[in-house]
């Protein structure tokens, strides 16, 4: 098993629900995807994803992670 990796897509001026569509089609063709490895084994792929939306701007990476972080305390 292979380390994660953290990833962070920005998408400005876009309704949430295309911003949802898009990350289910990104999950699904991530779930449908299956990799050879050198020795002939398959890897497939996982992912876990959130979505994060926000009417405010942010100047700078911290101030994303620290309101995602919040939010994801609320939950």
């Amino acid at each position: 098993s292979l380390a994660s990796d953290q990833v962070i897509v920005g998408l400005t001026n876009i309704e949430e629900i295309t911003a949802k569509l898009f990350f289910e089609r990104i999950g699904t063709a991530l779930q449908e995807t299956v990799l050879t490895a050198e020795n002939g084994n398959d890897i497939n792929l996982t992912s876990s994803m959130s979505i994060y939306v926000s009417t405010e701007s942010f100047d700078d990476l911290d101030d994303i992670m620290t309101d995602m972080q919040r939010a994801l305390l609320k939950t």
